[in-house]
């Protein structure tokens, strides 16, 4: 019976795939053929990133790749991240490759049903420092704490214990100052803060404590201004399921040092 259920959903889901590739081939007006994907001006790599005068990352190269085997011409939009998301519920872009849920408003926009990835935020610190986490915020109590603008959301549970925390601009000055002893621990993205170290050679020189600070389950947005944006949505929340369930993908993850989604999430998504 959970066979023939599950086959049933299967070929339900192709018949609405099928319907969507109908459309974009039969080159009717019922769907755009250009796919504009806002992209904050803050880089967030792995996930998204300028390398010279292209865009690249996980959630845009998936995205991308996804727009092209259905046949949409791909236009990225620069802007900063609360723009983007402003203009995506008015449909004046159609389309973000990494939200996190409660960003948006769903009544105005459309959410692939699986996250492709989930970004997990770690206390992190100096190769030479000799403390562990058990999970205890007022471990930190006294130890100074620094953290990237945007993402003060993490330290709600540090204020609540009157733990000093500095804000600065980015990754890179922030693993700057965990350097130089300027702060004793550093809050932000194990795969951001991992690849801003590579790149500035101080890679093997910090470690992450576990458990994480958050799990955020990071999924696709479509306007629902954008047409036929129910169908194009469930057509690449099909696609992104199939993509991220092969080794290739989840080698591609553990390399930028990113959580693969698990398999007991993928048993309980929609599209499973």
């Amino acid at each position: 019976m959970r066979t023939a259920i599950s086959n049933f959903k299967n070929v339900s889901t192709f018949c609405l795939f099928l319907v969507f590739v109908f459309i974009l081939s039969a080159g009717t007006k019922a769907l755009s053929q250009e796919l504009v994907i806002a992209v904050p001006t803050t880089d967030n790599p792995p996930f998204y990133y300028r390398e010279g005068d292209k865009f690249r990352g996980i959630s845009l190269d998936l995205a991308q790749g996804a727009a092209k085997k259905f046949g949409l011409r791909v236009e990225f939009k620069s802007v900063p991240l609360s723009r983007s998301i402003f203009l995506l519920e008015r449909g004046r872009v159609d389309m973000i490759a990494h939200l996190i849920r409660g960003q948006v408003d769903i009544e105005k926009v459309e959410l692939t049903t699986l996250p492709h990835v989930v970004e997990t935020f770690h206390f992190t610190i100096r190769n030479d420092s000799n403390f562990t986490f058990d999970g205890n915020i007022e471990f930190f109590k006294n130890h100074r704490i620094g953290i990237v603008r945007g993402d003060e959301h993490l330290i709600y549970p540090l204020d609540k214990h009157n733990i000093e925390v500095f804000i600065v601009k980015n990754e890179m000055t922030l693993l700057r100052i965990l350097k130089h002893g300027r702060i004793d621990v550093a809050i932000g993205s194990k795969a951001g803060l991992k690849f801003h170290a590579d790149h500035l050679g101080i890679g093997k020189s910090i470690k992450f404590l576990t458990p994480p600070v958050s799990h955020q389950p990071i999924s696709m947005g479509i306007s629902k201004a954008y047409k036929n944006a129910k169908n194009f949505t469930l057509a690449l929340s099909k696609h992104i399921h199939e993509k991220t369930a092969s080794p290739e993908y989840r080698a591609l993850l553990l390399e930028n040092n990113v959580e693969p989604f698990s398999a007991t999430q993928r048993e309980h998504s929609e599209l499973h």
